[in-house]
């Protein structure tokens, strides 16, 4: 067949091969195999993406844990071609389709995607669910230019959706009230945290300004309290409609 269209079109095929470090062992091994019997085919060409640290793992679960994953792949490479750690402030105002990031919402939404380390793909969730996120902010009537509310949109959501994805065991209990311990932490690590925190009147370096607003949101006999609440966890879950919150 590669000959055949080799001979009807006078160009090479490409086969690109994506994510083969993803797939289950038994098949990432059967299609390597599979495909080296092509390999001497001069008509056809084979690009194999993948992260080949995983890839030598999937290849020892295959053929047991004293194997060497490394070797048996050099069978099939002819060059080896490694990318460039991607930059996740670049790739978020990409993302965003921003120059010139100058509100919290977007500066502390990068710093802890840096802060967590994200990969490409959770960046990707992350910044989906911080666009419906606004989305739903801007339908709700909130005057944004509050420090109350400029704490929810530039601290409490970033964080709240960052947790969603890297550290769901500590989602809940954030969005429930429990968080004042997660907010110092990441307090601790994120610089734009800080300057938000400073902005809204906080000067003792932990956080203070934040964590007195985080708590102001779950209290009864603030004026709006419960509506801001409701407002929060209905953004952070990323739904349109009333949430049940577990309360333990």
């Amino acid at each position: 067949m590669i000959d055949n269209y080799k001979e009807r079109t006078n160009k090479k095929i490409l086969f690109i091969i994506d994510d083969l470090d993803r797939c289950r062992p038994s098949y990432a091994v059967e299609l390597l195999e599979s495909i080296k019997h092509c390999f001497d085919c001069d008509n056809a060409v084979f690009l194999i993406c993948a992260n080949n640290e995983q890839l030598k793992y999937t290849v020892k679960k295959y053929y047991g844990e004293g194997f060497d994953g490394y070797a048996y792949l050099d069978r099939f490479y002819d060059s080896i071609f490694n990318l460039p750690e991607p930059n996740i402030e670049t790739y978020i105002k990409h993302h965003l389709k921003i120059e010139n990031p100058d509100y919290y919402y977007d500066l502390v939404a990068i710093d802890l995607a840096k802060v967590f380390n994200m990969s490409l793909r959770q960046i990707n969730r992350y910044m989906s669910d911080l666009s419906l996120i606004s989305d739903i902010l801007e339908d709700s009537g909130f005057d944004f230019e509050q420090n109350y509310t400029r704490a929810v949109k530039g601290a409490f959501i970033p964080i709240a959706s960052v947790l969603k994805i890297m550290e769901s065991e500590k989602f809940r209990p954030f969005i429930n009230g429990k968080g004042t311990d997660i907010i110092r932490e990441l307090f601790s690590k994120s610089q734009e945290l800080s300057i938000l925190d400073k902005s809204l009147g906080g000067n003792t370096g932990n956080g203070s300004a934040l964590i007195i607003h985080y708590n102001n949101l779950f209290r009864d006999d603030i004026p709006n309290a419960q509506r801001s609440v409701d407002l929060f966890k209905k953004a952070v879950t990323s739904m349109g409609f009333s949430v049940v919150i577990d309360e333990e």
